[in-house]
């Protein structure tokens, strides 16, 4: 992986060791999970640059899900990171999920926060849409700097929006972007590809 765009790679305590590699130029993510238990085993996959949310606008990246994953469910996406200027978590994510031996796969998009890191509050915003794996997507998040509304996009189609009720936070939080890949699932491998991740101005 390029250095100055994803600086470094971590699991939970129970991940093996991940690999992260660049194939014919798309990224592949392929994630297990050690032990079976309880909670989630996720890779992410940050960028280390803090950004203010003047400089993001939006984050955009394609995703495929591997057609031969291994797990009961699991799932690849974008995410987006910030510390709030009140000692909040915020998570703004989209992700494509399935299950081994289903055909059905979805693409979601949700917004969750911890509050000075003790309850967990989820804010979810957009409905799951059905999709296929084995076919390329592009989930999209718009952020608005003067409301800090956020937007989510599946294949230039809104599916979802969250407006905070104190958008102060936003505009004195900072941001982190990402891509993740996730599953509780311990019997296989959970892969995913990722391409074309762009930040910046919208158009």
């Amino acid at each position: 992986m390029h250095p100055g765009l994803w600086g470094y790679v971590f699991g939970d305590s129970n991940s093996t060791n991940t690999p992260v590699e660049q194939k014919d130029g798309v990224l592949v993510l392929s994630y297990q999970k050690l032990a079976q238990g309880d909670g989630d085993g996720i890779l992410r996959t940050i960028n280390p640059v803090e950004r203010k949310i003047d400089e993001i606008k939006f984050f955009e990246a394609k995703f495929m899900l591997d057609n031969q994953f291994q797990v009961s469910d699991g799932s690849i996406g974008t995410i987006i990171e910030m510390a709030g200027g009140d000692d909040s978590w915020w998570w703004f994510n989209c992700h494509l999920w399935g299950s081994q031996g289903s055909s059905e796969v979805w693409a979601d998009c949700n917004v969750d926060n911890v509050v000075n890191m003790d309850k967990g509050v989820d804010l979810s915003s957009a409905g799951s849409q059905p999709v296929k794996s084995g076919v390329w997507y592009t989930f999209r998040t718009e952020i608005d700097p003067d409301t800090a509304a956020i937007t989510f996009y599946l294949d230039g189609t809104q599916i979802g929006n969250y407006v905070p009720d104190n958008p102060d936070i936003f505009k004195n939080g900072t941001f982190f972007l990402g891509v993740t890949v996730l599953t509780n699932d311990s019997s296989g491998l959970m892969t995913g590809y990722i391409d074309d991740v762009r930040i910046g101005q919208v158009q």
